[in-house]
């Protein structure tokens, strides 16, 4: 038994009581009547039985004043120890009892007057008390008991009036609260009677009971012990007047104090303020203004908390703080837009309250969740959608319309999450407000209804995942697979009669992915079902599977792992069969999904192989739909079409092209009888277009008719009939073939269809054009048949009779204009005009049909294209509108791309009639070209057109329109995508990968930009601008996002095609100027792409022989075709450079400087908007075909430079001098195994000097110029010069003229001569140290007129070292050896720098084709223009941008470091230098320059000798002393030639003594 310990103070006070109990005789205790004497030795079940008896008479017993008294000495002796101290509980709670009576009996008397007797029994009851936490207990009845008489009496209040007693009261309240629970609901009353009265009436209440009170209103106490939390409630409602001022108190110093204060309410004190303001807001009416600071808190923490309670306590259904409290609502409604993301997400979430319980809130809370709508963060993105959502859910009209519109553009977010919430909320509010048992609400109606169109239009996303959220949407919400069959195919047709146009394509596309699902479902079973183990399961049409699941890659391993599962259960195996067939309803395939669902494990998230199959559940399974429900939705349409279809066309017309829909997505559904009676009857009582979907159905169902239905086949044949002789177009094409799949003598039948049309065969019949409709599809069908009357009808009737037939226009339409508009409405043309584009259908059919008649298709594209040529005008009469003219060349090109999709006749197109039909995607109308952009683009997508046809697809990219000219842009992209994807899926082998790779179709675009109308001669700029804009739009959509993109191929396509000619015109030098110069414009923008990655070959740069001639071995054609106004010449002639002008009249080469009048520059800076149209765009003909054969070159003004001395050094050059373009000349310089780049390399002569480029580590460290020896550098002068318009580069020469037309056309700003960056801080990717060389054409004999060449502005050819292969193999002797002059002033001589960093660009990129070393070199190769930096071996072209780390060898090593060990080492060899007398001497060094001695075929270091070693210093030396001698020639220079100053801050290179004493390899 437990006994309850006593502290020494109370033992202490009963030894007091005892004491004075002893005084006091034991005969002066006086008992109630009937009680025995409890002062004696009895046992303990004796002694409860006198106490009870006791009780039970103190019980009866009233208040009386006069016996009141008698009963002190007894309440004196029931305090002594032997009492209260018993051993047993029920004593100790009886004796309490018996006390708490005898305090009512003497109320308002105490019976104890000495205070430590009071403490001691106000001690006794607290502990007794405790008994009430145990209601198993036998003294729990006492207990409430005492508790009901203690809250009667008040017996506690005799504390305030005692000293020392206070502490007993927060005793009373812990034990109370304690011992609250569900089973002293009943004894509530008692405990809020005991313990206010302590509150209300204490003059004082301690911060520990109030703790001990508010600490149960909030969390975590308040879920513990929800008891004693409604307690506490009740005991503050009931003091809260007492309670007020000492809670305000506390919370002053709390905020004030902070963490400081003691208190077990410190960690609570924002959700006491919550519950407190529930309870009873006026207590804290001082307290809540305050928390507007804490708002506004930089603590994050504490502004969260305030932030969360502000919330709960503005959102609460009854609260009206927003009214009282406007200052602090203004002041929450910022944290709305608060930087910590968590702030904003909890105001978010209190959104759905505020909209649904404040109205008054709704506008502020609307604008801002608008504003969050669009936050940064996804999580507050989707708060905002489920917050909006659940309002709407709740009551829709709280949410106004706008709030609505801004979740539905959540449906296109750049996040899943979000798009993924925002959809489904959507449908559900669809499913809820609009697809209610009754009418729903006008106003939900009016807010909803373009939900259905919205979210159906997501399924177009580029994702996997909305595709899919899409048709479970669908599924769920649109239409309910849930509700009953016919109500769910009500609500089906309802939808697709209401949506708009591109919902119902998207319908369409989604029955028929579904449907192409379930086909390549059934093939796999099939071949599941066959059982040969040696055959294993079509893995290409499980990869079409999981291309439409989430996670791609796993989805393809899990589908095999569930065929598997299917070959061995044969249950599984035919339960997919069933619910796959549709022969069974759709509540019996959704119980067997689950059936199999149940086979795949349990149905969690992680089960991968369970989610995985379920998603191919759901797209491939149709839950909603069976065949009685097939059957009902045509009898719902056949009604509305036998009632109200003509009030309704547009209902009625929507209904008939449902029943193609389902009749194509489940064509096995249609097998009732009385669906097609319903069909026929739709048939019967029609005959407008408006049933061209039934004629459309019936096609795609019909073999199963005639299997099944025969007597269907009987009533429908006569019907076809009708339709083919006297009904539409549309109607006769399904007819014909409805007829050709039901009859068998299709001889017969077509025999007297053919002979009757033939009667219609007159301007006279109004039925001519259905006539020919349908000869032309019997062509197409029964070409084998009639072959001979179908050659008659083309050649007769259609080409003679027809086609060259012209009526002139009537005067009615002369008169009102009708020829002025380019185009019109189909409908508004002539009769005549309509026959005649039907004539030449019907001869694409026939051809289509037979597939290889040549000839006749030959023949056939010559007339097409003629109609074309001549603007559609066949006859050049004049007889057509241009409106007719328009129709008939959009018909034309329409009918050559028919014809195209047939391999043999797209080979049997010429040249010609190519370039012809390509052009008229720039034709002058601009409806036609949007038709024929069409059609071309769906022949491209389905693989069907040739890969040329890309290359007129591209040419769309000069399309004035910027709206069409994007769609142009995603046409192109999507074909080129859809091509890669299909060598990816179909493995393409080489050989077949030139007619797919689009990369391929740059040859195309090529020619046909060399044969543009737009483009008269070579050198046109504004022709050539839209020519690179063209350009820019192909190689921009196939370079980006293109893991195998490869630079080298498009560079080695274009240099094949400067190594032809034109295949058409060979001997014609115009065409072929025209063709190079395209090529030097695509090189130029691959040049200036600021990042280029060196890759394998996509496939191997040949070109098409149909187009090109075969390319010229013996000759290089490194010229550049640029006219001379885009190359700039002013600032090349100012940097010293010569030009190599291209003279086209007298076909000889001059060198001259080249300096354009002043009305030439401006004719360029006005001619240069690609959107000015020339003369010659007027003839949309291309070039060859006009009558234009010869192009005119632009006239440029030139300067003669060169003197007889030059005239006579020219002369004298080893090197022929061949024939300049406008350009600047380029003259290759051999190099082993280094393909030339046309467009950028030079070519150079053997006595020109060099100018040479130190780049370290990527940066331009130094200019060397070498002479042709050292004898001719005069000791006192250098041949250094200061350019005055330094900062005049040419890179910037195309944007400073043209900058502003570009702009207008959309062209991008990259210049066509920039082919590197700027040469400030340039850093080169991917280069070490490198030495770069450009040959100088010109150079004077001594520095004296060098130095004055360049001071008077002289040009000086500029010669860049060619790369192609060729031209090496022709000259294998190079420059002999020179002296190299160092130049500071490095900003005259930028163009060259520039050069410079294209040539080590090409030399990286050919090396890296060659994949091999250099031979070794001989005395002849003048060190192969420093071969050694310019080779990258395979591990320096992984390691691009980092510079090579030199080798510090000995002078032993040095001389012989084998080439094999250094390349492996990936170290550069250090340099071999000589004295003069020695360069003089040999040929096989060069100062500046490295040697390779020749390779070893091991790796060991031969030794050096002595003499070798002496030698070597001694050049060292002499190197050292002609360095300074150079040095000081240049400083002098310097003086006499300042440099002058520009923005770019280009100063003169200093040389200093440190920089002198340097070693060599530091200063490289």
């Amino acid at each position: 038994m437990q006994q309850w310990s006593i502290s020494n103070d109370r033992k202490n006070n009963r030894g007091f009581s005892r004491r004075a109990s002893m005084d006091d005789p034991l005969e002066n205790v006086l008992y109630p009547p009937g009680v025995k004497d409890l002062t004696e030795e009895v046992s303990t079940e004796e002694l409860i039985c006198r106490l009870k008896d006791c009780g039970d008479v103190f019980q009866k017993m009233s208040q009386k004043e006069q016996t009141a008294r008698l009963y002190e000495p007894l309440a004196h002796l029931l305090i002594t120890e032997r009492f209260i101290e018993h051993k047993s509980r029920e004593v100790r709670v009886l004796v309490a009892c018996n006390i708490a009576d005898i305090f009512r009996i003497c109320a308002p008397d105490e019976p104890y007057r000495v205070p430590s007797q009071v403490k001691l029994v106000m001690e006794f009851f607290v502990d007794q008390l405790k008994l009430l936490s145990n209601p198993l207990d036998s003294s729990f009845n006492k207990c409430i008991y005492l508790l009901e008489n203690l809250a009667v009496v008040k017996t506690f209040t005799i504390c305030f009036d005692t000293p020392g007693c206070r502490h007993i009261i927060y005793r009373l309240f812990k034990v109370i609260f304690h011992a609250s629970g569900d089973h002293i609901l009943k004894a509530k009353r008692h405990i809020i009677n005991l313990l206010c009265p302590l509150i209300t009436d204490s003059d004082v209440v301690t911060q520990e009971l109030l703790d001990v009170i508010l600490i149960h209103l909030v969390e975590p106490v308040k879920s513990q012990r929800p008891t004693a939390s409604l307690i506490g409630k009740e005991i503050f409602l009931k003091t809260a007047s007492t309670l007020e001022p000492y809670i305000q108190a506390f919370y002053n110093n709390a905020f004030i104090l902070g963490a400081s204060v003691q208190s077990s309410l410190s960690s609570h004190l924002y959700p006491l303020i919550y519950e407190i303001n529930l309870l009873n807001s006026g207590v804290l009416l001082t307290v809540i203004p305050r928390l507007e600071y804490k708002l506004k808190s930089t603590d994050i923490a504490e502004r969260t908390e305030v932030t969360e309670i502000l919330g709960r306590m503005f959102s609460d259904r009854n609260s009206d703080m927003i009214e009282t409290h406007n200052l602090l609502w203004g002041c929450f409604l910022d944290r709305f837009n608060d930087i910590n993301k968590n702030i904003r997400l909890l105001c978010v979430n209190f959104a759905r309250e505020f909209l649904v319980y404040h109205p008054e809130s709704r506008q502020d809370i609307t604008a801002k969740l608008k504003s969050r709508l669009r936050d940064v963060e996804q999580d507050v993105r989707v708060a905002v959608v489920t917050a909006v959502i659940d309002a709407a859910r709740e009551d829709l009209f709280c949410v106004n319309e706008d709030l609505i519109n801004h979740v539905m553009e959540r449906t296109l977010d750049k996040m899943f999450s979000v798009r993924k919430e925002a959809i489904l909320g959507l449908g559900v509010l669809h499913k809820d407000y609009l697809l209610t048992p009754v009418r729903p609400d006008s106003r939900a109606e009016a807010m909803l209804s373009f939900v259905k169109n919205k979210l159906l239009n997501v399924y177009y996303q580029p994702q996997v995942e909305d595709r899919l959220l899409v048709e479970r949407v669908f599924n769920t919400c649109l239409v309910p697979y849930q509700r009953p069959l016919k109500e769910r195919l009500k609500i089906f047709y309802e939808l697709f009669v209401s949506i708009d146009d591109c919902a119902t394509r998207c319908i369409r596309d989604m029955l028929q992915s579904q449907k192409n699902f379930r086909d390549d479902m059934m093939k796999i079973i099939e071949c599941i079902q066959l059982g040969d183990p040696s055959k294993e399961l079509p893995i290409g049409k499980i990869r079409a599977l999981s291309k439409e699941l989430i996670y791609v890659e796993k989805s393809v391993e899990y589908i095999k792992r569930f065929c598997r599962e299917m070959e061995q259960d044969n249950k599984l195996r035919n339960m997919m069969i069933t619910v796959l067939d549709g022969s069974i309803s759709s509540a019996e395939c959704e119980v067997r999904v689950k059936e199999i669902l149940k086979t795949l494990g349990d149905p969690v998230r992680t089960n991968m192989h369970y989610m995985v199959i379920k998603q191919l559940l759901e797209k491939i399974v149709p839950v909603w739909i069976d065949k009685e429900g097939v059957k009902y939705v045509v009898s719902l349409i056949k009604d509305f079409m036998s009632g109200d279809a003509a009030k309704e066309p547009k209902i009625a017309c929507r209904g008939m092209e449902l029943i193609s829909v389902l009749s194509f997505a489940f064509p096995n559904l249609f097998t009732a009888e009385e669906l097609y009676k319903d069909m026929l009857c739709i048939l019967n009582e029609n005959n407008s277009d408006d049933i061209v979907p039934v004629l459309q159905a019936l096609s795609n169902v019909i073999t199963d008719v005639k299997k099944y239905f025969p007597d269907v086949c009987v009533k429908l044949i006569p019907i076809m009939k009708q339709f083919v002789t006297f009904g539409s177009k549309k109607q006769a094409k399904f007819a014909v073939k409805l007829i050709f799949h039901i009859v068998d003598n299709k001889q017969e039948v077509f025999g007297e269809l053919i002979e009757h049309l033939k009667k219609h065969f007159t301007f006279s019949s109004q039925y001519f054009r259905t006539s020919l409709a349908a000869v032309g599809y019997i062509a197409f069908l029964c070409h084998d048949m009639f072959a001979s009357e179908f050659k008659n009808v083309v050649a007769k009737v259609i080409v003679r009779d027809l086609l060259m037939l012209d009526e002139e226009l009537p005067n009615e339409e002369n008169e009102q204009g009708a020829g002025n508009e380019l185009w019109a409405p189909l409908e508004s043309l002539r009769e005549i005009t309509k026959i005649k584009m039907e004539g030449m259908k019907v001869m694409v059919r026939w051809l289509m049909g037979m597939k290889d008649m040549i000839q006749p298709a030959m023949s056939t594209l010559r007339l097409l294209c003629t109609i074309i040529a001549h603007n559609g005008d066949l006859m050049e009469k004049n007889c057509l509108s241009p409106a007719e003219c328009s129709w008939m060349r959009v018909s034309a090109g329409s009918c050559m791309l028919r014809l195209c999709r047939e391999p043999k006749y797209a080979a049997s197109l010429t040249i010609e009639q190519f370039t012809i039909l390509a052009f008229l995607i720039n034709d002058k109308c601009p409806e036609l070209r949007e038709r024929f952009c069409s059609k071309l683009n769906k022949g491209l997508y389905y693989l069907k057109l040739p890969l040329e046809f890309l290359a007129v697809l591209a040419l769309g990219s000069l399309e004035p329109r910027k709206e069409f000219r994007a769609i142009i842009k995603k046409y192109f992209i999507h074909n080129v995508i859809r091509r890669r994807v299909f060598i990816k899926d179909h493995r393409i082998s080489s050989k077949d990968l030139p007619q797919y790779l689009p990369d391929y179709a740059i040859m195309y675009l090529v020619y046909l930009l060399a044969h543009a109308p737009f483009f008269p001669s070579f050198n046109d700029v504004p022709a050539l601008l839209k020519i690179r804009h063209c350009l820019f739009f192909f190689l921009d959509a196939l370079m980006t996002k293109n893991d195998g993109y490869s630079f080298t191929f498009y560079i080695r396509t274009l240099e094949n095609i400067k190594q032809t000619k034109d295949k058409i015109h060979p001997t014609n030098k115009s065409a072929c100027l025209k063709l190079y110069a395209v090529c030097d414009v695509g090189l130029h923008i691959l040049m200036t792409r600021p990042n280029y990655v060196l890759t394998d070959y996509p496939g191997s740069p040949h070109l098409n022989s149909k187009f090109f001639s075969d390319p010229d071995l013996e000759s290089v054609n490194s010229k550049t075709y640029l006219p001379t106004e885009l190359m700039r010449p002013v600032d090349l002639a100012k940097a010293g450079f010569n030009i190599d002008v291209y003279d086209n009249t007298e076909g000889t080469e001059r060198e001259d400087a080249v300096v354009p009048s002043t009305s030439t520059t401006e004719s360029i800076q006005s001619n240069i908007n690609p959107s000015h149209v020339s003369k010659s765009e007027e003839n949309p003909v291309p070039s060859f075909i006009s009558n234009q054969s010869k192009v005119t070159a632009s006239s440029v003004k030139t300067k003669t430079r060169s003197g007889p001395k030059q005239a006579k050094k020219n002369s004298n050059s080893r090197v022929t001098q061949q024939r300049k373009t406008s350009g600047v000349s380029r003259k290759p310089l051999k190099k082993p195994n280094i393909r030339q780049d046309p467009s950028i390399s030079r070519r150079a002569t053997r006595n020109h000097p060099i100018q040479e480029v130190k780049l370290n580590n990527g940066h331009i460290a130094s200019i060397e110029i070498s002479s042709i020896n050292s004898s001719e550098i005069d000791s006192n002068k250098s041949p250094e010069t200061d350019s005055s318009n330094s900062g005049n580069t040419v890179s910037n020469d195309l944007a400073d003229t043209s900058s502003d037309n570009l702009h207008e056309m959309d062209i991008h700003k990259t210049n066509l001569d920039k082919d590197a960056p700027s040469v400030k801080n340039h850093k080169i990717p991917r280069a070490s140290n490198k030495i770069l060389r450009v040959s100088l054409n010109k150079l004077p004999l001594n520095t004296e007129n060098y130095s004055k060449s360049l001071s008077d502005n002289s040009a000086v050819s500029e010669d860049t070292p060619s790369l192609n292969s060729q031209s090496i193999k022709q000259n294998n002797s190079l420059s002999p050896n020179i002296t190299s002059i160092k130049l500071s002033n490095q900003s005259s001589l930028q163009y060259l720098i520039k050069q410079c960093n294209v040539y080590l660009k090409r030399t990286e990129v050919h090396d890296y084709l060659n994949k091999r070393s250099l031979d070794e070199m001989n005395s002849g190769d003048f060190q192969n223009l420093d071969s050694s930096s310019n080779r990258l071996d395979g591990a320096c072209l992984k390691k691009r941008g980092r510079p090579a780390r030199e080798i510090k060898k000995s002078p032993q090593e040095n001389n012989h470091l084998d080439g094999e060990y250094l390349r492996k080492r990936g170290r550069p060899a250090r340099e071999i230098k000589k004295s003069p007398q020695e360069k003089l001497n040999t040929t096989k060094s060069s100062v500046g320059h490295r040697k390779f001695p020749e390779r070893k075929k091991t790796l060991q270091k031969p030794k050096l000798t002595n003499d070798l070693l002496e030698s070597s210093r001694k050049n060292k030396a002499n190197i050292r002393k002609i360095h300074e001698e150079i040095t000081a020639e240049i400083n002098a220079i310097n003086q006499g030639h300042p440099t002058v100053k520009t923005n770019s801050k280009q100063t003169v290179t200093k040389r200093t003594k440190k920089s002198e004493e340097q070693p060599a390899a530091k200063r490289r």
